[in-house]
């Protein structure tokens, strides 16, 4: 997957220093970078610890999501999370550059989908326990969790611009007449795909749930769509009855799944319109075949 520039210089020196300043027990002489990612850059510090940086502007606001939002968010033990150990220093504006975050030993499923079955009940009841209700100053994502109607124009031109424009009308249709969600706002992951499930050595368990930077309230629908891009069919539904067992009030909400599938439309368009090579995108395309004759029929 191409990644977007950076705009925003990472010196290690500069990191090591200001590590060294917030916690000077922190062995800043071990500090290498791992990876880089889509918003952030990935340090490791120590067998036990890593460094999170923003190498673009905008992940600043998603760093202080997880550097604030992490810590009150639900457990979901016994997959780990990598809630934050320390943050750096905040700019004017609130903004944190890096946080120092455990460091989850696993496997992630990008290059292992369909993953294996066993994952799809670990997700499940790992949802379940994340979606709980949230407090109403938790923070709101703009384009994950909302009504289907607000991503209706986004999605509408993302399958048109793929050629299909046959489909905009039943995307539009379905967006409105699907019931809203039941209840209270939830606590939302906000971006689950594969890469962002981290597997034991032997791909059959899930050990971590990783990337919160899109952490905030809304309908679940958006987090279990996931299910489409992570599991084939039987997989899903071993991924359903997990959730449902562990959250029976779900089964109220009539049109949960439906408005899940209707996000795993927008999610799998959306990766094609920013980022259709890679893995992600191959998976994506298959599910994109997957479901296109489902919305002819909505």
């Amino acid at each position: 997957m191409q990644h977007p520039p950076a705009d925003r210089q990472i010196d290690a020196d500069q990191l090591r220093a200001e590590l060294a300043a917030a916690d000077p027990r922190l062995p800043v002489d071990e500090l290498e970078l791992v990876a880089h990612g889509w918003d952030n850059e990935m340090w490791r510090l120590s067998d036990d610890l890593a460094v999170r940086v923003a190498r673009r502007t905008s992940a600043l606001e998603l760093l202080t999501i997880e550097s604030v939002w992490l810590p009150r968010m639900p457990s979901i033990d016994p997959v780990l999370a990598p809630v934050p150990v320390l943050s750096g220093p905040a700019d004017p504006d609130g903004r944190v550059p890096w946080i120092v975050v455990p460091w989850i030993e696993g496997t992630d499923l990008r290059h292992h989908t369909p993953a294996a079955l066993p994952i799809a009940d670990d997700l499940g009841v790992t949802l379940a326990r994340l979606h709980q209700p949230a407090p109403t100053d938790a923070p709101r994502n703009p384009v994950r969790g909302v009504p289907l109607g607000d991503r209706a124009d986004r999605v509408v031109q993302n399958v048109t611009d793929l050629g299909h424009p046959d489909l905009a009308e039943p995307i539009g249709r379905r967006a409105t007449t699907l019931a809203p969600m039941v209840g209270p706002e939830r606590w939302l992951h906000g971006d689950v795909h594969p890469g962002n499930m981290l597997a034991n050595a032997g791909l059959d368990r899930l050990v971590g749930l990783i990337d919160f930077g899109d952490l905030g309230r809304g309908d679940v629908a958006s987090d279990l769509a996931g299910a489409w891009v992570l599991f084939d069919e039987p997989g899903r539904s071993r991924f359903r009855s997990a959730y449902e067992t562990h959250r029976p009030e779900a089964r109220t909400d009539v049109d949960l799944w439906r408005r899940a599938e209707w996000w795993a439309v927008s999610f799998t368009t959306a990766v094609f319109a920013i980022a259709p090579q890679g893995p992600l995108g191959e998976r994506c395309r298959v599910v994109w075949d997957e479901l296109r004759p489902l919305v002819a029929r909505w």
